[in-house]
């Protein structure tokens, strides 16, 4: 376990020690005196709406055995006084990555949409590789990447960072600090950009991922993005594309949803034993449970619920070499298959054994609000829920109403919230899903904030639901929107607080 001393507190920040700080010597960083513990070093950080040299003397209480500061009042404490302490942070990740983790691939990953599915797929699959760690949840911005970096373990071979942003220059930073191997752009999307003239200027934005990336690095790119012929042009380094499209690297040859009816055909058009098997026989059916999991059997050949089957995809994938690799997702909805793609591109960039890689995909599974699919119970009433409540935008609700559109045979029915951030063109992205709802055959949409409100007054009126000020006014009407065996869509921007809707669903499974 790495240690943290004067010496190379002051290597990595270049600041003075003073009140006998010559004895430090701790492994763990901290920002935030609610969650300090004993032998801490605590780093006082200043935001707009806080200063952390106002909890110095908590932090000391709870245990801290040093502070790094940009202010020199607390006397009687050991103190390491910088010039900027949120920089501070900064140079003591970048030395750590450079100085400690120098064996490890580290794999930065950004994009409009997907980038938190990425990074924990990626989390998931390399950790069957080796040594893995990533950041917790979306601390993605540049105070929880610099942390995630410093809580990584001195033998870790793949450390992946997901990396966010508000505005143009906070990527170069983060860049900066981590110094990649490998970086992944899952896509340009519109998402946060109201800071942001155009979406080509969140192109430009993404691409300062390469700022701090090694110059023997490689790019991974989606090959389907309207701007990939600009990023790929701007990398100056190495570049693997992944996508449907034919000339991609990792090419998507086939994608299946494993309902009842198709689980079958499509393990057998990857099994070439089954060549001479009859599909859908019992001595097929065998075979392939021999083969996976029984999770991806169909229903009446396992014992299992169709509701847990139909959550699958099936993927046939082409690399580079033209080897041909089949994988499973736990997952329903087409889009993961593109984080999939990605994982794929990396590990092979990495130089990695890909057989491995169905194998280690079977440990994946959802983070909570991004896509779970759950049975769930209201008021004696059993629905499938889709719980897609942490964040929206444009993109990723298009693609969550596609998912809810596949249960053909049930109502289908979508609660959603505003999406935010889109600055000026924020009534238009949402009066758009009038046409994906309506393709769609969505039996019934309830609204949810201002711009929501737009969207409601276009719908049909054999579509259009309530429409509801904030999620708590939606919350305590679902007795009456709820109806047996419905599927229930809920998706909004994290403002909304549609997560509030979630939890009044007894979840089953």
């Amino acid at each position: 376990m790495f240690k943290w001393n004067t010496n190379n507190i002051i290597d990595a920040t270049g600041g003075r020690d003073v009140n006998g700080c010559n004895w430090i010597h701790s492994s763990n960083i901290s920002t935030d005196t609610r969650s300090i513990k004993k032998g801490d070093l605590f780093i006082a950080l200043k935001g707009k709406n806080f200063d952390g040299h106002n909890f110095l003397h908590e932090a000391f209480l709870k245990g801290a055995v040093a502070a790094i500061v940009s202010e020199g009042k607390y006397k009687s404490f050991p103190l390491m006084i910088v010039q900027d302490t949120l920089k501070a942070l900064h140079d003591m990740a970048s030395y750590y990555i450079r100085n400690v983790l120098i064996d490890a691939k580290v794999i930065a990953v950004t994009g409009s949409v997907g980038k938190t599915t990425t990074k924990d797929m990626l989390h998931t699959v390399l950790s069957q590789y080796g040594v893995s760690h990533a950041n917790e949840g979306n601390l993605n911005n540049n105070i929880g990447l610099p942390l995630t970096i410093l809580k990584a373990p001195k033998n870790c071979q793949y450390l992946i960072l997901e990396m966010g942003m508000n505005k143009a220059g906070e990527i170069k930073e983060l860049s900066k600090i981590s110094n990649p191997n490998i970086a992944v752009i899952t896509n340009i999307e519109p998402a946060h950009t109201e800071n942001f003239s155009s979406l080509f200027d969140v192109a430009q934005a993404k691409l300062e991922i390469l700022y701090g990336m090694k110059n023997n690095g490689t790019l991974v790119l989606s090959r389907d993005n309207k701007y990939y012929d600009y990023l790929s042009s701007h990398a100056n380094r190495n570049v693997i594309s992944f996508g449907k499209d034919k000339n991609a690297e990792v090419c998507l040859l086939n994608l299946i949803r494993n309902d009842e009816s198709s689980v079958i055909s499509a393990l057998s058009s990857v099994i070439p034993v089954l060549d001479y098997l009859d599909p859908g026989s019992s001595i097929a059916n065998e075979h392939i449970r021999r083969l996976y999991n029984k999770d991806w059997i169909p229903a009446s050949s396992a014992g299992m619920t169709s509701n847990r089957v139909a959550n699958r995809l099936s993927l046939k994938i082409r690399l580079s070499d033209n080897q041909i690799i089949n994988c499973n997702l736990r997952v329903q909805g087409e889009h993961f298959a593109y984080s999939l793609l990605a994982v794929a591109a990396v590990v092979q960039s990495l130089g990695l054994d890909l057989s491995k890689l169905p194998l280690a995909l079977k440990n994946f599974s959802v983070a909570k609000g991004r896509g779970n699919i759950h049975k769930v119970k209201y008021n004696r009433k059993y629905i499938h829920l889709i719980d897609d409540s942490y964040n929206a935008s444009p993109a990723s609700m298009k693609t969550a109403i596609k998912t809810l559109s596949t249960y053909s045979n049930q109502r289908k029915v979508a609660l959603l919230g505003d999406m935010l951030k889109l600055g000026d063109e924020s009534i238009e992205f949402h009066t758009d899903l009038v046409k994906i709802i309506t393709e769609n055959n969505i039996d019934k949409v309830y609204t949810v904030g201002k711009f929501m409100l737009e969207l409601h007054e276009l719908l049909p009126d054999n579509i259009r639901g309530t429409h509801f000020n904030d999620s708590n006014q939606l919350k305590s009407d679902l007795a009456n929107i709820i109806q047996n065996n419905d599927a229930i869509l809920v998706k909004g921007s994290r403002g909304m607080k549609m997560d509030l809707i979630v939890r009044e669903f007894v979840i089953k499974y």
